[in-house]
């Protein structure tokens, strides 16, 4: 998506392909109740003027997961822009982490790479890598989050 973007709730879940990776590059809002499945091998990546913002509630979640059911089955979510307005809220991220993203970054649910997000409220399960990633040089706030499930961890800073 190049432009900005809002997804609102659907009454059938967004699918993103087989090994296809979502690029990001404008602002893009999912709201909640939204539901997002990755078929294998399949990703997000957030980059040059993108931001995320993902906006679930205490009742009504983001869902991120694999169409299966299975540990590691899709990429996961990369960000590496450096806005305030990267969050992910009430969220669930489950079943990521097959690969990286954009080539030789870490593998997880979530990878921040040179940028900063804020994750809370969250559901971070069944990662193939981390539950949540981020390099050094990325600044991330996470509260309130529960993992479970995840081969290399909770949260990890490479």
């Amino acid at each position: 998506a190049d432009k900005p973007t809002t997804w609102p709730k659907a009454d059938v879940p967004y699918f993103v392909e087989d090994g296809a990776v979502l690029d990001l590059t404008a602002p893009i809002n999912i709201l909640a109740v939204t539901e997002i499945v990755f078929g294998a091998n399949s990703g997000l990546g957030v980059y040059d003027n993108g931001t995320f913002s993902v906006a679930g509630t205490s009742s009504e979640k983001v869902i991120f997961r694999g169409m299966l059911n299975a540990q590691g089955y899709w990429r996961g979510i990369h960000s590496e822009t450096n806005s305030p307005a990267n969050a992910i809220t009430h969220a669930e991220i489950r079943n990521a982490g097959s690969n990286y993203v954009y080539c030789c970054n870490p593998v997880g649910n979530i990878f921040v790479r040179n940028g900063q997000m804020t994750v809370e409220d969250s559901t971070i399960t069944g990662s193939g890598g981390c539950g949540l990633a981020y390099d050094g040089a990325a600044t991330v706030t996470a509260s309130g989050n529960t993992y479970s499930g995840n081969a290399d961890g909770n949260v990890c800073q490479y």
